[in-house]
């Protein structure tokens, strides 16, 4: 989308530790784009990547099932 802009709001969760949730945002974005092209989609799915990670204690990584859910956007 070439000019265009898009606002993702991130879901509202309770943050335990927000080490590694800019780089799991980038990272699903990367992914999301590179399999996807440029969808509306990919940008909501970084913020709920984000979102996920930073309800747990330390640093955390997508599970598989996350990973899955990047690969299958329609």
């Amino acid at each position: 989308m070439e000019g265009g802009s898009s606002v993702v709001r991130a879901p509202e969760v309770e943050a335990y530790d927000v080490a590694g949730a800019g780089d799991t945002v980038l990272a699903t974005v990367g992914m999301g784009l590179a399999r996807h092209g440029y969808c509306d989609q990919v940008f909501e799915l970084g913020a709920e990547m984000g979102a996920r990670v930073v309800q747990h204690i330390g640093v955390a990584v997508p599970t598989q099932r996350d990973l899955d859910s990047i690969r299958s956007l329609s």
